[in-house]
């Protein structure tokens, strides 16, 4: 049981597509927090939270323009089956559930603009987590994400991060 600091890539569906271009964002950078409380030795429940920031561009036909950036946030509650493994090592998969909002934003590609916007849609996903006993205060680890999100873009989204978990 414990609080997960959260920083990572998120990374999958890219393009956006318009009738004439299409935005596309490159790898994003993904940070947030886990709340994990063990009900028994082996199986928790999580609150997950995840702030995503993708610097985007728009494509025409023929060139490429400066864009912004698209945030997207997650909130999801998840159940978790855990075994440790190892002394002090310990695997767990998680399937999870919640929203993700999109906060939009208007791209330019000189002379037309490209609206994507605000948006909150139901969500759902399974990871996969590695955590390793530091102290008897403190564990780190990684995690594998897949987000699916019931949305006319960026429907699959793939997310892989480190944590530091402080243990209570």
């Amino acid at each position: 049981t414990g609080f997960s600091f959260i920083m990572g890539t998120e990374i999958g569906d890219r393009s956006i597509r318009f009738e004439d271009a299409r935005v596309k964002t490159g790898a994003a950078v993904s940070a947030g927090a886990d709340m994990t409380w063990f009900v028994t030795p082996k199986v928790a429940v999580e609150l997950m939270t995840r702030a995503v920031d993708a610097q985007a561009k728009v494509y025409d036909t023929k060139n490429v323009f400066s864009g912004g950036h698209l945030n997207l946030y997650h909130f999801d509650l998840g159940g978790k089956l855990s075994t440790p493994f190892t002394l002090g090592q310990r695997l767990s998969t998680r399937a999870f559930a919640g929203v993700r909002l999109v906060d939009g934003d208007t791209f330019t590609d000189g002379t037309k603009s490209y609206t994507i916007s605000d948006e909150t849609k139901f969500e759902m996903g399974l990871g996969i987590t590695y955590e390793c006993l530091d102290s008897h205060n403190y564990a780190w680890g990684f995690t594998c994400d897949y987000y699916h999100t019931f949305s006319s873009y960026m429907k699959n989204r793939y997310s892989i991060s480190s944590s530091w978990k402080i243990l209570f």
